[in-house]
């Protein structure tokens, strides 16, 4: 590139910036970024690396993109946190879930089985009245006795004028407390009716329907 505006600009070119709108950004940034009370010392990253960073520092520190509650803390200091929190918590809520369960509050949550985290997590988000819940993959990972405790808790806890959006592959195990459905293949949507639609126009469940679609 230096060679080509060399060659249309002639000596005129001998003190410009020849590169590219990035690198010239880039350049300026690392020249002027202490101004802006930064080191010299920093690495910009493209769309491309976006997710290797945000998986890379998530392994580092730790963190579970499925259990984000602090495993040192025992229900009861969640309960704390949550009410301090979130000012539509029912602590009384969660206390007579935890209570049924004969889940001990004073039990630390790395000391708890992978299934009754899974609870422990479910109770304190649907003690709140929230007017949207976001489920990913609720029951995946657990007992189908767990499973079952879990959509019981969802159907009896949520806020009735709440949207509650529940994103699995487990069709079966769900389709019962569905009243409205999804389909995402390859970041598109690819269908959107009700549970009734489905089975009226196609004659089969949605667990069925859903083998049909993404049959490999």
């Amino acid at each position: 590139m230096a060679d080509r505006v060399h060659a249309l600009a002639g000596e005129d070119s001998e003190d410009a910036w020849i590169s590219t709108f990035h690198s010239c950004c880039a350049r300026i940034l690392r020249r002027d970024i202490e101004k802006l009370g930064y080191k010299r010392q920093f690495a910009i990253y493209d769309e491309d690396d976006r997710l290797t960073v945000i998986k890379a520092v998530a392994k580092a520190l730790n963190l579970s993109d499925k259990e984000y509650l602090p495993d040192w803390m025992s229900a009861r200091q969640l309960m704390d946190f949550f009410g301090d929190f979130y000012a539509d918590f029912d602590r009384a809520r969660a206390q007579e879930m935890l209570t049924r369960l004969g889940i001990d509050e004073t039990m630390r949550i790395k000391q708890l089985s992978k299934g009754t985290r899974e609870k422990v997590q479910l109770i304190l988000v649907m003690s709140r009245q929230a007017k949207l819940y976001l489920l990913d993959e609720p029951i995946g990972g657990v007992d189908p006795a767990t499973r079952d405790y879990i959509l019981d808790t969802i159907i009896r806890n949520y806020n009735p004028s709440a949207a509650v959006v529940i994103s699995t592959h487990l069709i079966a195990d769900v389709e019962q407390v569905l009243d409205e459905v999804i389909f995402i293949q390859d970041g598109r949507v690819t269908l959107q009716a009700s549970v009734d639609e489905i089975r009226e126009e196609k004659g089969k469940s949605v667990d069925a329907y859903f083998r049909e679609v993404f049959k490999c």
